[in-house]
């Protein structure tokens, strides 16, 4: 059944390699005995980066309302549409050598 969804049926040229191929859905882990090891790892990896950078940079923000987030929904995976951040005034400071360049508080 999941035949149909092949990448014949998803990508123009689809025996090609392409790393620039504009058409890229997404990478699916598969399930049963021939799921992907990595799967939890790179699920979990999403959540380890945005707790630290939420750490080093206090002044994140989502832009807009919780009601402009919005969620995708498939068969087996959920996720965030794409959200646009905001770093906002207070995370920012001055390089000490006076280039007057902005280097975010947290990448000190």
């Amino acid at each position: 059944m999941s035949s149909r969804y092949g990448p014949a049926a998803q990508y123009s040229n689809a025996d090609t390699f392409d790393l620039r191929r504009d058409e890229v859905s997404q990478i699916a882990f598969g399930h049963g005995p021939h799921r992907c090891l990595g799967a939890q790892p790179a699920r979990m990896e999403p959540q380890v980066a945005l707790g630290a950078l939420l750490q080093r940079l206090p002044g994140l923000r989502v832009a807009g309302t919780e009601q402009d987030i919005a969620w995708k929904t498939g068969t087996v995976t959920r996720g965030l549409r794409p959200v646009v951040d905001h770093l906002g005034q207070a995370v920012g400071r001055h390089r000490p050598n006076g280039g007057g360049s902005v280097v975010p508080t947290g990448l000190r």
